[in-house]
């Protein structure tokens, strides 16, 4: 499961790359540059109780620029969730509902991606989820076995 976790961080750090250099802020994109906002992001998301309210209170004051704040919406959400391919939200997802209680610490593609929104919109980012087919291993064309549904986040940068 840890290779699901990683590809999903892949996946979203692919998409905010390429949104970024189509938006001309390649440049804020340097690594070196995020080490405050996903140290931030990781201890507020092993914070008992935390609520999407205030993660995004905390992250805001870190925050000065959209890629920044697309940044802490993202490492917020890879630290808080664990990839489980049979996990759902048992809860509706509120601003001010405790995390722990609608999630668990777990969930799929789908609670990623909602959980990212609530907190990029949070945060004053338009995000949208991109509903798509991921192709995983052993993708064939036409093949529906193979062809998993998935969740994707988009950010205009």
């Amino acid at each position: 499961m840890h290779y699901v976790r990683q590809y999903m961080r892949f996946a979203v750090a692919t998409i905010l790359l390429a949104l970024s250099m189509v938006a001309g802020a390649s440049a804020q994109l340097r690594t070196s540059n995020y080490r405050s906002i996903d140290s931030l992001a990781s201890r507020i998301a092993a914070s008992p109780n935390v609520t999407v309210n205030s993660a995004v209170r905390s992250l805001a004051e870190l925050c000065k620029t959209d890629v920044q704040r697309a940044r802490a919406a993202y490492s917020f959400t890879a630290s808080y969730l664990l990839y489980s391919p049979t996990e759902v939200a048992s809860e509706p997802l509120t601003p001010d509902a405790p995390l722990s209680s609608v999630f668990g610490g777990k969930g799929m593609c789908g609670e990623y991606a909602a959980l990212f929104n609530a907190v990029a919109a949070g945060l004053g980012l338009e995000s949208v989820t991109v509903i798509g087919v991921a192709k995983g291993d052993g993708y064939l064309v036409w093949d529906s076995a193979n062809n998993f549904g998935h969740a994707w986040n988009a950010v205009p940068l």
